[in-house]
Order: structure tokens, then sequence, then C-alpha cells
């Protein structure tokens, strides 16, 4: 254990500031996959190059990891193990059975393979068998997934998704609603009137202040004839779906690991009499639109599951011969090929009348 501790205070110094402000399970994760310098990139070069003093480093960090999952039903070690990184690193509370299943197998058998033909199963760019997962999605009967996966491979290279002509079609808003942990959030948006809270009216005046839409007389606001995409420039509140961390396996997680549901708002501002010598309007709210936005890129170090693609299998472990796709699989694609276009994903509104009303100055200093 005095092993693992002075490996990771060596470098937690370093990376404090680039974990800083992450989530626990991405930085955990991140840790794993820097924390000594031994990512992907090092251990390919450590092979391809036969460089002796590398390999052999990476094989004493590969022991060390496989000692621990050898003992994996030492209890005492596990909880060493987890409270050292996160003693170390500042990482807050995580199940140990999170740990375990997300950090230490992760990191034993995925990132510091001991033996050379893990190389090939595991840390080989496998950027080849990119255009091979929409099959695999539509095997599984993922029929969104897989339209919008081929989409991204067919596209031309393109790194930026706001910049891309977003995709507006794909994605209906009640089929993600069918999805129970979009469903709970989506439950909760209307449940709390997020639309009206605090926060939303301050977002909602400083918009209609930007559109000029406080004049003497009645205006309106909220056009959802309008393309999603064009409506986006207005959201007023917006809440998370799902977890990077914690992916699911199915249509809905496959494509997006996690996502944003966003509220845009409908309504009409009438002008009140000057009250203590300043103007006042009634902004009447009369109908709410909430919608997914994701994008599809893949320019982050995400770990992507792993594929079967004789089989047409997906998993959580490595488990049936299938290999670990990453995000940077999917940029030597792009490189490789010309192809693997970024862009957006909305869908439509899911529309809610209401009636809500509040009272805003044409100051937001109110």
């Amino acid at each position: 254990m005095d092993d693992i501790g002075v490996l990771l205070k060596e470098k937690s110094s370093e990376l404090s500031e680039k974990l800083r402000g992450r989530e626990e399970g991405p930085r955990l994760r991140y840790l794993i996959l820097e924390m000594i310098g031994l990512n992907k990139k090092f251990y390919q070069q450590s092979f391809e190059n036969h460089n002796r003093e590398n390999i052999t480093t990476a094989e004493e960090v590969a022991s060390l990891f496989s000692h621990f999952l050898t003992n994996i039903n030492d209890r005492s070690k596990l909880i060493a193990i987890s409270n050292q990184i996160q003693k170390t690193l500042g990482v807050g509370s995580m199940t140990r059975r999170r740990f375990l299943k997300l950090g230490l197998f992760a990191a034993g058998i995925t990132l510091f393979p001991k033996l050379a033909h893990s190389y090939d199963l595991f840390l080989k760019n496998q950027w080849g068998n990119i255009p091979k997962i929409s099959g695999v999605m539509a095997e599984k009967g993922w029929v969104v997934s897989s339209s919008l996966m081929k989409e991204w491979t067919n596209r031309l290279a393109h790194n930026n998704p706001l910049t891309a002509i977003p995709n507006l079609q794909s994605v209906d808003i009640d089929w993600v609603l069918t999805y129970a942990r979009a469903r709970k959030i989506f439950n909760e948006i209307v449940d709390q009137k997020l639309w009206i809270n605090e926060s939303a009216k301050k977002q909602i005046q400083s918009m209609l202040i930007q559109k000029h839409k406080l004049k003497p007389t009645e205006t309106t606001f909220g056009d959802f004839s309008l393309p999603v995409n064009v409506l986006d420039k207005d959201y007023i509140q917006f809440r998370k779906v799902g977890h990077w961390w914690l992916p699911k396996l199915d249509d809905l997680g496959a494509m997006f690991g996690r996502f944003i549901l966003r509220v845009v708002v409908q309504g009409k501002v009438i002008p009140k009499k000057r009250i203590l010598g300043r103007d006042k309007w009634t902004v009447n709210i009369v109908k709410v639109g909430v919608y997914l936005r994701d994008s599809v890129d893949f320019n982050g170090s995400q770990l992507l599951a792993f594929w079967n693609f004789r089989e047409k299998k997906v998993g959580l472990s490595p488990r049936g011969n299938k290999v670990l796709i990453t995000e940077n699989d999917f940029r030597e694609y792009r490189k490789n090929t010309g192809k693997g276009g970024d862009f957006l994903v909305f869908s439509n509104l899911k529309e809610i009348s209401t009636n809500d009303s509040f009272t805003i100055s044409d100051t937001l200093d109110s």
C-alpha cells in the first residue's frame, strides 16, 4: 500500500489543477488514466518501440494492479486502495462497489495489461472498426443510436459540433421520455415549475431586454414554430440526465451517456402603469417547451464500452472476446479516412400549457 500511496502523491500535485471541478466519476477515471503518465499513448509507444525501460515500468505498474485484482475479495485491501485514492486527490465519497467496478477494473484490466497479447485486445487502435459500431447497435434494436452513429461516420471530418449542421429529425422527445431516467428529470422540471423560479425569471428578463420586448404596447415572445436550434438560443433553464461514469447500454444511453433537457418559454409582455417612477411589465408565460440537446462528438478521453463485432455484442467488460473502444479511436478514424463529423442533436419540443405571470422592469437589478 505504501507503493500506491507514493505514486499517487507524486502525481497528485501535477493533476490537482486538471482535476479541479470534475465530478466524482470522471475525476477517478482521469486519475486512473493519467496518475503516473502511463496512458494509452504511452503503452503504444512502449510496445511499438520496444523501449526496455518503459516496458519494465509499465509491467511493474501492471503487476501492482494485477496483484490487487487477484485479491479482489480482500475487503480490507480494497478499502485501503479506495481510501488512498480519495484521500490523495480529494475525491468525494464513492461507494466501494462503484470504485471496484469503474476504477479498479479499468485500471487493472483495460489500461494496465500485464501480458503482451493484451495489447492487441485492449490497446491496439480500433479505428478500422468504427463503421461497424452502427451495425452492432442495429442488431440490438438501437435504431436511434445506430442512425446517429452512421451519420457521424459518413459526415466529412469536422471536430466542432457547434459549427456543423445540426440534426433536428432523428430524436423524438416522446421517445426520450419513455426512458425512466429521462422521465424522472422531466417530471421534476414540470413539478417544480422550473421556468418560473428566480433563476428562470432573471434569464427571461435578460432575454426580453436583449430582444427589445419591453415596449409601451403588448409584445410576444417564444415562437414555437421556429426550429428548435433557433429557439435554443433563448433557453432559460436546463437539467442534466444520466452520468458519464455510469453508462446505460440501451438505445438512449448508447449515444447519449449524459445529456441535457433544456427549457424554453412562450408568452406575452404586458406594460403596466409606472410604479415609483419606474416602468414595469407583466410577463405572462402560456407555454413551456422541453427538449433534448446533446452533441455527437468524440473529443475527450472516455472509454466507450467493449465490442465484439463478429458476434455483434457490446458490454461493460471484455468477456466474450470484446475489444475496448475509446474516443481516441474515433479521432484516428477521422484522421485516416477524412470522415467523422461532429454535430449537435436536438429533439422536437415537448409543449406544456401553463399560465404563470411575474413582474419585471427594464433593468436587471430589479
